[in-house]
């Protein structure tokens, strides 16, 4: 493990020994392997630091091609980091990776991996220091060529911080390298999303000189003095409505993450709630009206031991009562929850005093 904190066991280092009798003898190769939210279900991901040529292996990346490596291809979950290691080695000893001349021994200049996702579809592209955001989207673009000319959202985490930041200029990406750091990471989840403009005559255009899209066309109109709507304002809970959404729903962040957007998605919704149990495996929360009003309104949840996250049991995310209602300020607003959001907004911009 990289890290002895790591509760989750997420980020791993391993070593292979070249096998005898191969060009791989008297070399040592160390890799990474990283486990996301989904493992043991998915396969982690694979990524050499030295280099070398394989067949299964991005020559520029060091990244394990799950699709030519039949271990991560065909995945089980009951498979170990030791296993992967193994076969890796024994794919060395193959007779198409045998004899394959080999780089200069050394370490791949990238530093760290970003595993995209897509509608679904993932990729992974390894970036360091000097890559700008705009070669970074490019990269994004290049690994989905679907996307097109669409406008792209990107929005990413970085384990164990639960929350997503977005990623939207230069100075995104200088504050993800800074959270990278912050957590002794070389790995990030990017979410990529797209807006299709076509329809309305706009393009989506990558510049050095453009740091944001838009999609806004300007009229002639909008120079006249006419009636406009009073843009709507954006609370500090936009969004909390999805913290607490269905059944399986699990959180990383364990017992406290999930007590956390439990009291955020009540004060968003407005109403209150009472633990009927409360520990650190298992929590039952019910709305305050249960006996008053009958309300049926409750969640379960317990704690998945071979992860430690928390995961929704039971939700029955309906209320019966009455007077439900949306206060400005709430007695459950605590410290916990201003500090929550005031790192939110510090890291989405640094250099914005508050």
């Amino acid at each position: 493990m990289d890290d002895g904190d790591d509760i989750y066991m997420r980020s791993w280092t391993g070593t292979i020994i070249g096998p005898h009798n191969t060009v791989h003898e008297g070399r040592i190769y160390q890799l990474k392997l990283f486990c996301d939210k989904d493992y043991p279900e998915k396969p982690p991901t694979v990524r050499f630091h030295s280099r070398i040529n394989m067949t299964c292996v991005n020559h520029e990346t060091g990244v394990v091609d799950a699709k030519k490596f039949g271990l991560l291809a065909n995945w089980q979950r009951e498979y170990t980091m030791e296993d992967i290691l193994t076969q890796l080695k024994k794919e060395m000893a193959a007779a198409h990776n045998r004899k394959l001349v080999q780089p200069p021994e050394d370490t791949m200049d990238n530093n760290y991996t970003a595993k995209l996702v897509y509608s679904g579809e993932e990729a992974v592209v390894s970036f360091d220091h000097s890559v700008s955001y705009i070669d970074f989207a490019n990269s994004v673009r290049d690994q989905f060529p679907v996307l097109g000319r669409s406008i792209v959202n990107l929005r990413y985490t970085v384990f164990p911080d639960v929350i997503s930041y977005r990623l939207e200029n230069e100075d995104d990406m200088k504050m993800m390298f800074r959270v990278l750091a912050r957590y002794s990471s070389d790995f990030v989840d990017v979410d990529v999303c797209s807006f299709d403009v076509s329809a309305s005559g706009s393009e989506s255009v990558l510049s050095n000189n453009v740091s944001e899209y838009s999609s806004v066309s300007f009229d002639e109109n909008d120079y006249l003095e006419c009636y406009k709507p009073e843009e709507a304002k954006r609370y500090c809970s936009k969004g909390w409505e999805n913290y607490i959404k269905s059944k399986d729903q699990k959180f990383q962040g364990g017992v406290e993450e999930f007590m956390l957007k439990l009291r955020m998605y009540a004060i968003e919704m407005g109403f209150e709630y009472k633990y009927v149990r409360n520990t650190k495996k298992r929590v039952v929360a019910y709305c305050s009206k249960r006996e008053s009003e009958h309300c049926g309104w409750c969640v379960k949840a317990s704690l998945l031991e071979y992860n430690r996250f928390f995961v929704i049991t039971d939700l029955v995310n309906e209320h019966s009562c009455h007077g439900v209602v949306r206060l400005q300020t709430n007695k459950m607003m605590g410290s916990k929850i201003i500090k929550s959001i005031m790192l939110d907004k510090v890291r989405e911009n640094p250099n914005k005093r508050l």
